[in-house]
């Protein structure tokens, strides 16, 4: 597996933290509801009848953009009233430290990789060769030569040899 910050990963595997119906809805009518009661949100793609339903990597990484930044609007809201209604809450340093979290997410996420998105997205499907099958339809150029570089550079590494030295192989040679 590639190397990835244990963040970046946690990031990749699991789509943030979502704030359950109750806490979003607390959360934009001012409520009591803090980040730590939310929960995390598994990842729906593991049946084979959410195949039908692959993202492409650019709707996957908006959709976790939009997740994040919906999550941060609402947590931010949140600090500005309590900070309004009562500058010397306990909750603010707290609330504060949530939208903190919540904006270095949004950082983390807008960096992510086509190689995250097979990382992270795909491979949770149940049938993964069906799904890349899926995915590889829907890239576009640019987002094909960033895997085909991922991958030349995981082989890279797994040899340890530098392009000089990778010998490619010589089964085509017979035939010529």
């Amino acid at each position: 597996m590639p190397s990835f910050h244990k963040s970046r990963l946690m990031i990749i595997l699991f789509p943030l933290l979502a704030l359950s119906s109750t806490a979003f809805a607390a959360a934009s009518q001012g409520g009591h509801e803090s980040i730590s009661t939310t929960k995390r949100v598994e990842a729906s793609v593991a049946s084979d009848q959410a195949l039908h339903s692959v993202l492409s990597f650019k709707e996957w990484k908006t959709k976790k953009l939009g997740e994040a930044k919906v999550r941060f609007n609402g947590l931010e809201t949140r600090y500005l009233e309590k900070k309004k209604a009562n500058p010397r809450d306990k909750q603010l340093k707290a609330l504060y430290g949530d939208l903190r979290s919540v904006k270095n997410q949004i950082d983390e996420i807008d960096e992510l990789t086509v190689s995250d998105y097979f990382v992270g997205y795909l491979s949770l499907f149940k049938d993964q060769k069906q799904a890349f099958k899926l995915a590889a339809q829907r890239l576009d150029s640019a987002e094909v030569a960033d895997l085909m570089e991922a991958y030349a550079d995981s082989l890279l590494k797994t040899t340890g040899e530098g392009l000089s030295t990778f010998q490619p192989s010589t089964l085509g040679e017979a035939s010529k």
